[in-house]
């Protein structure tokens, strides 16, 4: 744009063309180079097998004794091949020993893994449990 303007500030008056242009200097937005929208995720959550056997948890006696109900939510961390590495409460029954009685019952279960993108991963999983002398 420069060269332009020196171009025509020397060579207009030479040609007799002095006062008859005029240097725009437009401003072009350049607009802001757009990343494509990142790529949906698919996860699918790990699940209890099935086909494998998975006792129910065991009414702690002392718990039945005093008559105690409730419901736990716990969440699960299931490895790669399918066990649950680690655990943690999430919502308490209100008794510590039924909380700990679900949490070892179904952790002791066999799990299929689940994946992120057809890949498999160690994922979370939460677990309601609830607690009634009718069983």
């Amino acid at each position: 744009m420069r060269w332009l303007a020196l171009c025509l500030a020397v060579l207009a008056p030479a040609c007799g063309m002095a006062g008859q242009y005029e240097i725009i200097n437009p401003v072009y937005r350049v607009p802001p180079q757009q990343q494509p929208p990142a790529p949906a995720t698919t996860t699918v959550p790990p699940r209890i097998d099935t086909s494998q056997t998975c006792a129910q948890p065991i009414y702690p006696a002392d718990s039945r004794a005093a008559h105690e109900e409730g419901t736990v939510d716990f969440q699960l961390l299931i490895d790669g091949d399918g066990h649950a590495a680690d655990s943690r409460i999430i919502h308490s029954s209100g008794h510590a020993a039924l909380d700990e009685a679900a949490r070892v019952g179904l952790a002791a279960c066999r799990f299929i893994p689940g994946s992120v993108d057809g890949k498999v991963e160690s994922l979370w999983m939460t677990i309601r449990y609830r607690w009634a002398l009718s069983q």
